[in-house]
């Protein structure tokens, strides 16, 4: 299975722990990833991942997360078609720019799954017709729907 997880995700484990759901998602992201490590998932990675991880304004953080990252197997480049894509989610369900360049990757990837933490990004996603499904870590590892946990 492919999956690429957004900027929110390699960051859910570096976040405050103090609300169950954040542990709930850090815990999922990092068991995703340990499964990919083990050849049991493929990760995804992107020219729109590369770009909000390096722009990260705290240090210690961003080599963390580039920890993570690193796992990534794949690497889709920018390109025309992705723009052009990005372009027409952001007019259709008026997704944020990086979120519509995330699912254009992940559609150029080839990726089964997006995985997020934002609920936003993830509802305007279910209004897209498009092959890959965008859900919660949770949901991904567990089977639920976030709303139901």
């Amino acid at each position: 299975m492919k999956i690429y997880l957004d900027n929110c995700c390699y960051n859910r484990p570096f976040d405050d722990f103090t609300q169950p759901r954040i542990w709930f998602e850090a815990i999922a992201v990092l068991y995703i990833l340990m499964q990919a490590e083990k050849g049991k998932q493929e990760i995804i990675g992107s020219d729109a991942l590369d770009f909000e991880i390096a722009k990260s304004r705290f240090h210690e953080r961003q080599m963390k997360v580039e920890l993570l990252y690193s796992i990534a197997t794949e690497h889709i480049s920018f390109d025309d078609e992705i723009e052009k894509q990005a372009l027409s989610y952001i007019e259709n369900v008026h997704t944020k720019l990086l979120d519509s360049l995330h699912l254009s990757f992940a559609v150029a990837g080839g990726a089964d799954v997006l995985l997020t933490t934002d609920d936003e990004f993830r509802k305007a996603a279910e209004k897209l017709d498009i092959s890959v499904l965008v859900m919660n870590p949770i949901t991904f590892i567990s089977g639920e729907r976030i709303e139901d946990i």
